[in-house]
């Protein structure tokens, strides 16, 4: 599928749990050759529909992988659980596996470091021998110093850069995948056979000539010999893979009781509050969230209530949302259970 006006073919296709499938045989006919599936976020967060889509996307003989959203969290333990949701896929030849470096844009101070991107990108290597693909935009070109860093350089990049002409970050001269458009921006196409998606797909275009050859980088020198010939920064030798988990997975209860905790913040905040609100004659309650509209509203509460009923209720349910959403600071930083389209790629 080319696009007649930007010329570009996506042959890759990411997605997560909140996009719906209808069908991995039309995305196939659509011409994508390979799929990448969100997996895990933080220390306990799951796409719950990682697995089944793993083999629905295997039936209908696309290439598959998984990414994990990095957050704040202990590495250790992003990589154990990163790991333990793929499962044995992890260790397979033709599955790849993918860093997703971004600002968590539902916590920005629950987001990973370049220093723990780093380190994930080590551990995970020396635990399934994979050099995972590093997918990452204006978060990685801000990190990185002017010249690079050299052990970054080394893994493929997965840009996501939505515009007509990719910019490449330091230390890049070329990308594994472009990652063109998403949610609607960038330039066409955004969307394809088989995938339902708010807004748009994301899709990428391939950098190399044989996606099927270069979907997984497994190096066949030893881990001490990983880094490019002839570097004087060699990495260390590193223990042997051991891709035993050391977190146990969140229960059903635990990710239906984070479910209804934020069904009840976004009830809160786009329902009762503009409800209340609405009584003074402001009708379009989901609107309440831009500045002026809720100025608006506000304004119309007053001049029918006044001051002391109108602070009375802004109070109550200003002071009820921030409850709520800062009993689900960890929540949001780890992922179990976020708002549709949250911290995603």
């Amino acid at each position: 599928m080319t696009d007649t006006k930007t010329g570009l073919s996506p042959t890759i296709l990411d997605i997560a749990h909140w996009d719906t499938v209808h069908s991995f045989a039309q995305v196939s006919e659509a011409g994508i050759k390979g799929v990448i599936l969100k997996a895990s976020q933080g220390t306990r967060g799951i796409d719950p529909t990682f697995h089944q889509r793993v083999v629905d996307a295997k039936a209908a003989s696309l290439l598959v992988g998984a990414y994990h959203f990095g957050t704040s969290a202990p590495v250790d333990d992003q990589v154990a659980h990163f790991l333990e949701v793929v499962g044995d896929w992890a260790h397979e030849a033709d599955f790849l596996l993918a860093l997703d470096y971004e600002e968590n844009s539902q916590s920005k101070s629950d987001s990973m470091s370049l220093e723990q991107a780093i380190s994930f990108l080590k551990l995970v290597r020396e635990k399934t021998g994979q050099r995972p693909v590093l997918y990452s935009g204006k978060d990685l070109k801000e990190a990185l110093p002017s010249g690079g860093n050299a052990f970054i350089s080394t893994h493929r990049l997965w840009l996501s850069h939505y515009a007509v002409r990719p910019k490449l970050p330091a230390g890049f001269t070329a990308y594994w995948a472009w990652q063109f458009t998403g949610d609607g921006q960038g330039p066409a196409p955004h969307y394809i056979g088989g995938i339902e998606a708010q807004g748009g797909v994301d899709l990428s275009v391939f950098g190399g000539e044989d996606l099927a050859k270069e979907w997984v980088d497994r190096p066949e020198e030893s881990v001490a010999e990983a880094a490019p010939k002839g570097r004087s920064d060699s990495e260390p030798a590193e223990a042997a893979p051991d891709p035993t988990p050391i977190r146990e997975k969140p229960t059903s209860g635990e990710m239906r009781a984070t479910s209804r905790k934020w069904r009840l913040y976004d009830l809160l905040q786009f329902k009762l509050f503009g409800g209340v609100l609405g009584l003074g004659g402001y009708s379009a309650l989901d609107s309440v969230n831009s500045t002026k509209a809720l100025a608006d509203a506000v304004k119309a509460f007053f001049t029918d209530y006044g001051i002391p009923l109108t602070l009375l209720l802004l109070f109550i349910a200003f002071g009820v949302i921030v409850l709520i959403k800062e009993h689900a600071k960890e929540d949001v930083a780890e992922g179990r259970s976020t708002p549709s389209g949250a911290a995603n790629s």
